[in-house]
């Protein structure tokens, strides 16, 4: 952990060791956490970039499914309104490219999660976290499954109901699900990297 000064806002800044203990904070509030160690040399900003380095991968990974899988809400809801291919086809695409960042983000979880393990915030956390973490890899597997019935009924004129309203609308509240749930995910894990007690 480093304390350093941003001479271009000159605010002071830490650096915590602890990767569930990051934040913005005073040197006097440094001084009270028990996860700390003081440097006595400042670190221009620029330096930090060769200085640190992320043991764990998953930080980096959850973002893919959270963006992939919220952008499926408007290509969907355009395909239900406007009944384009583009628009299938763009929702398909990105529920593929979701449900493989999803599968990977899970990996890189539980090697995270056996590295931070003890941390009193994940310890309460975790365990919610991971399961709607499966539940995300579930609803996005019917999201691909239901777009591809409609490649498939492309080739099938038995299969003519997926074109219809009903069956685009029911796309359209799987993404939202799935949308949602990957944000509720991703609420979870910000608790447990960021979480502070609520005030009253």
């Amino acid at each position: 952990m480093t304390i350093g000064q941003d001479k271009f806002a000159g605010i002071r800044f830490v650096f915590f060791s602890n990767p569930f203990c990051s934040g913005i904070a005073t040197q006097a509030d440094c001084l009270k956490s028990p996860y700390i160690r003081l440097a006595e040399q400042p670190v221009n900003a620029m330096d930090i970039l060769s200085q640190y380095t992320i043991p764990y991968l998953h930080p980096l990974a959850v973002h893919f499914p959270l963006v992939l899988l919220l952008l499926c809400v408007p290509t969907s809801a355009m395909w239900l309104l406007t009944k384009r291919e583009m628009w299938q086809q763009g929702t398909f695409y990105l529920s593929v490219l979701a449900l493989v960042s999803s599968v990977f983000a899970k990996k890189t979880g539980e090697a995270l999660a056996e590295g931070v393990e003890g941390e009193p915030m994940v310890e309460q956390i975790l365990g919610a976290h991971a399961a709607a973490a499966d539940f995300v890899i579930v609803a996005n597997l019917v999201l691909v499954f239901l777009l591809i019935l409609v490649w498939y009924a492309d080739r099938n004129a038995k299969w003519g109901f997926v074109q219809k309203t009903p069956f685009r609308m029911a796309v359209l509240l799987v993404a939202v699900f799935a949308a949602g749930l990957v944000a509720y995910v991703a609420h979870l894990g910000g608790l447990m990297t960021w979480g502070v007690p609520v005030t009253p």
